[in-house]
């Protein structure tokens, strides 16, 4: 009788063991979301080989790399970026890659672990911060090499929120939408064009006739305007001609 029921408790000790250990192959537990440790497994000491990289791919977006220098491979970790001085989780990761996922601890996407035991010589995510969130954090990681062993403190360098400040100057084109933009333009002399018109001289035409038997001369004065387009030499012709005929009838 004592044999059976010490048979059956260690099935059931088995049985727990297979279950927990499950649930660490498909992810971190959410126990885990404040302190970053596995509930299995021993915590590694000495020289830790992973690193968190963080690389800014756009103004606002991170590049977020857990890795390490001796390219070992890991199956599980747990990836949190966090104010100093906090253990809350900052939102939001993004574009988790294969044999990962991204979890809710406080808020969604703001852990990523693993989906399943896969071996990984890395994993990168883009993180982008809730926007207008001020505060100094770090990404912080815990790796499980195995369901044995784990690495935990592996931390970033101090990265301060915002990551980029943008100033929007006012437009002032009613109507106008965006950032202005400042365009200078290469600079150039300017030459001021002076157009002169000038009145051509007075034109003297001198007539002679002969009027009862006297020679009578007469002297026209013509003042010209000038005028778009130059007088043909036809209408010039017909206008002396005329001019010369009326002087006539004057004399006679």
């Amino acid at each position: 009788m004592m044999t059976k029921c010490v048979y059956a408790i260690l099935v059931l000790v088995k049985l727990l063991s297979v279950r927990e250990g499950h649930a660490y192959e498909t992810g971190a537990p959410p126990k885990a979301c404040p302190t970053l440790t596995p509930g299995h497994g021993m915590q590694l000491t000495g020289n830790n080989p992973f690193t968190i990289s963080v690389q800014r791919i756009l103004p606002a977006v991170l590049h977020v790399t857990v890795s390490s220098s001796d390219n070992s491979d890991f199956q599980g970790f747990m990836l949190q970026a966090r104010e100093v001085g906090s253990n809350t989780p900052l939102a939001n990761f993004q574009s988790p890659p294969d044999h990962t996922q991204l979890i809710k601890c406080t808020q969604d996407a703001d852990t990523a672990t693993h989906s399943d035991i896969t071996p990984k010589k890395s994993v990168t995510f883009m993180w982008v911060p809730t926007p207008g969130k001020t505060a100094k954090f770090r990404f912080h990681a815990t790796v499980a090499i195995n369901k044995a062993n784990y690495w935990k403190g592996i931390v970033s360098d101090e990265i301060d929120l915002p990551l980029v400040i943008i100033t929007q100057q006012p437009s002032t084109t009613s109507g106008s939408t965006g950032t202005p933009m400042s365009v200078a333009l290469p600079s150039t002399d300017s030459q001021t064009v002076k157009t002169v018109a000038t009145q051509p001289p007075p034109a003297t035409i001198d007539t002679t006739q002969t009027v009862n038997g006297s020679v009578a001369q007469t002297t026209v004065t013509m003042t010209t305007t000038p005028s778009k387009a130059p007088a043909s030499t036809s209408t010039l012709t017909l206008l002396v001609t005329n001019l010369i005929l009326f002087t006539s009838v004057l004399l006679l």
